[in-house]
């Protein structure tokens, strides 16, 4: 068996940071490695627990300790980051999250998880739309394009006609959906609101809507099950922070094509942990939803540095 830990001589190490230090890109693929393992952890805690323990007993134990960990992070960087001048938005943006959580732990549980994460790329397709519907936001023929082929992933990956798509796969759909909801909300707080003061309000508010409910379909865990939903709550803080940061030390060029790696990943996992196979429809279908997504990006970047010249 290979080791697990490669020793590193502390001079390597030392050229190892120096040169990180001054390639943003591969600080942003640092951060975006803590996002991957994350995702991933986040994925994996959620399938071990589906069995025994309910998804809004997770959501409220997660939302707990999530909780704890951002209090340690306002002690250190400030708690008057907190205050907010729309309370509506916040509720609004947990709500649709929430429902999102939902789905997606109900669409592990019972489809591949490279499934699951390929129809997750139909995420920038809605949010697309609804950006449209609620900033106003342009639609373009660069977005117009996206649209087309993330409609044509999703038709590759459901093959309506074909086969019997799970009903599974529309709900995670519907996931999708309500994230980038989630995420155009985003967009409209970022302006007035630190990232932390936008996480803390998401904790508190979905852990008050779900803490009742939780308490009366509650089944006491097992020690292992504790440890996974402290896991959850870790790493969907890591998560957030993690992309955050890719983002901060290089811009959507770089870091969406690192972030689909996220699909070969959960077809390892999958394909180890679960024995699931892994279906060439889903990644021809997911790469055809990334080119889309790539080439917007691409676009829009080029829109604004012509703007900005």
């Amino acid at each position: 068996m290979p080791p697990l830990f490669i020793s590193i001589h502390p001079q390597q190490a030392k050229y190892i940071l120096a040169t990180a230090s001054k390639s943003p890109v591969i600080l942003a693929a640092f951060w975006m490695c803590g996002t991957l393992t994350s995702l991933l952890m986040l994925a994996i805690s959620a399938r071990e627990l589906s069995e025994t323990i309910t998804t809004v007993q997770m959501i409220t134990v997660r939302n707990a300790v999530s909780f704890l960990l951002i209090a340690f992070l306002l002690q250190v960087s400030g708690w008057q980051q907190l205050k907010t001048g729309q309370p509506g938005l916040h509720i609004i943006r947990s709500v649709s999250h929430l429902a999102a959580q939902f789905a997606w732990i109900f669409g592990l549980a019972s489809i591949p998880m490279t499934e699951v994460f390929a129809l997750e790329f139909t995420g920038p397709v809605w949010t697309v739309i609804i950006a449209a519907l609620l900033l106003g936001e342009k639609i373009n023929r660069y977005r117009i394009l996206t649209l087309c082929l993330g409609f044509v992933g999703v038709l590759i990956i459901l093959r309506p006609g074909f086969r019997d798509p799970d009903p599974a796969m529309f709900i995670v759909i519907l996931s999708a959906i309500c994230f980038a909801l989630a995420n155009v909300l985003t967009k409209k707080l970022v302006a007035n609101n630190s990232p932390l003061n936008i996480i803390f309000y998401v904790t508190v508010i979905q852990f008050a809507m779900t803490v009742v409910p939780a308490w009366r379909v509650w089944v006491e865990p097992e020690m292992v099950e504790w440890i996974w939903m402290v896991v959850m709550g870790i790493v969907s803080v890591t998560a957030h922070y993690s992309f955050a940061r890719a983002f901060y030390f290089a811009d959507a060029m770089v870091v969406i094509p690192m972030d689909f790696l996220r699909l070969p990943l959960a077809g390892i996992v999958g394909w180890v942990l679960y024995n699931e196979g892994l279906d060439p429809f889903v990644i021809v279908g997911a790469l055809i939803m990334f080119a889309g997504n790539f080439i917007n990006i691409s676009a829009e970047k080029k829109m604004r540095e012509a703007h900005d010249g």
